[in-house]
């Protein structure tokens, strides 16, 4: 969504790599659209995507992992790759519990794929650890945001900006900020002090998600009464960046 005149042509932007990426029913709409569909978010302007879903995303996975069981996929859990050697037709990877060949092997070790890569001789790539936090507006609250509400991502191309997020349960979510770590088991540094100088989104403090919301909805900052905890998870990105997911407390 745009907030100014000026980022209607962000929009546009926008609007041509989702059609390179094979989306062709979005649509630029203004203010009055987006009030029919969202009354208390406030924009000139913003992108309609009326095929973007909402998923569960701790249920999709394990349904994923049911449906390859049934398929006849081998699985060692909880097993610690040691060494991979590149043969001619396959790459021969040695575990802590057994050694097998493959032909082709995929790298999702999230924080951790730098590592994972330059063991098995791939790319050289670097992993920053950015550790993002996330609020839940408390359930008197929840009116104020019926689907899935954007911003345009951050200028640093770190992320896609704090959004808000009406989940398949129900819930409302604000997130993630992203702070980089130093350490990619870092995280708990500057999670309850002052705003540090390594915060990427100036929202990252627990008492500015309020803040943040003022962009979505109008008539000033929400009390902080109207935030509560929020549990994540860790979910690493690509292109160098991971997110780190921080367990917050807005209360």
């Amino acid at each position: 969504m745009a907030s100014k005149t000026a980022d209607i042509g962000k929009l546009e932007e926008l609007m041509t790599l989702g059609g390179y990426n094979g989306l062709a029913d979005l649509e630029i709409v203004d203010r009055s659209f987006v009030r029919k569909r969202e009354p208390y978010v406030e924009a000139i302007a913003a992108i309609w995507s009326p095929t973007t879903g909402i998923v569960e995303t701790e249920s999709f996975v394990r349904a994923l992992f049911q449906h390859a069981i049934r398929n006849g996929v081998a699985t060692l859990l909880n097993t610690r790759l040691q060494t991979g050697t590149a043969e001619k037709a396959f790459v021969v990877i040695n575990t802590e519990r057994e050694t097998f060949g493959a032909r082709v092997i995929i790298n999702a070790a999230g924080l951790f794929a730098d590592e994972v890569s330059k063991l098995l001789g791939g790319d050289k790539i670097s992993i920053w650890p950015i550790r993002g936090n996330y609020a839940e507006l408390a359930p008197s609250a929840r009116y104020l945001v019926q689907g899935l509400v954007y911003p345009l991502p951050d200028p640093t191309g770190h992320g896609l900006g704090v959004h808000a997020t009406r989940t398949t349960r129900g819930n409302v979510t604000l997130g993630p900020t992203a702070c980089v770590q130093k350490s990619k088991h870092d995280y708990e540094s500057d999670r309850r002090s002052t705003m540090p100088q390594n915060h990427i989104y100036p929202a990252s403090r627990w008492n500015n998600f309020d803040r943040v919301l003022v962009e979505y909805v109008p008539g000033g900052a929400l009390p902080i009464k109207n935030f509560q905890t929020f549990v994540l998870i860790v979910t690493p990105k690509y292109r160098a960046y991971s997110m780190q997911l921080a367990l917050i407390r807005l209360a």
